[in-house]
């Protein structure tokens, strides 16, 4: 007689990546106004998918990440109603 005793393999760690996009736009200047600032950011977490069942536990996103201050332009004439 013998005996076999299966043993559960690790789950497989996956990184899992998401842009986020910001937009500024400016307006009110006529044609002084100034083009959209346009900025992305990627953020990453890791996913844990079970060998056995395929259910996938998530990691939390990467929380290092962030825009930078944007500093309106100033504009002779003009006052921006946000100053970043």
């Amino acid at each position: 007689a013998f005996t076999v005793t299966y043993t559960k393999n690790a789950p497989t760690i996956t990184p899992e990546q998401k842009t986020v996009n910001e937009t500024i736009h400016y307006q009110g200047a006529g044609n002084q106004t100034p083009a959209d600032h346009a900025a992305s950011v990627d953020f990453t977490r890791q996913v844990s998918t079970d060998a056995v069942t395929g259910a996938k536990t998530y990691g939390a996103w990467s929380a290092d990440q962030s825009f930078d201050a944007v500093k309106s332009p100033e504009l002779k004439g003009y006052t921006a109603d946000k100053a970043q």
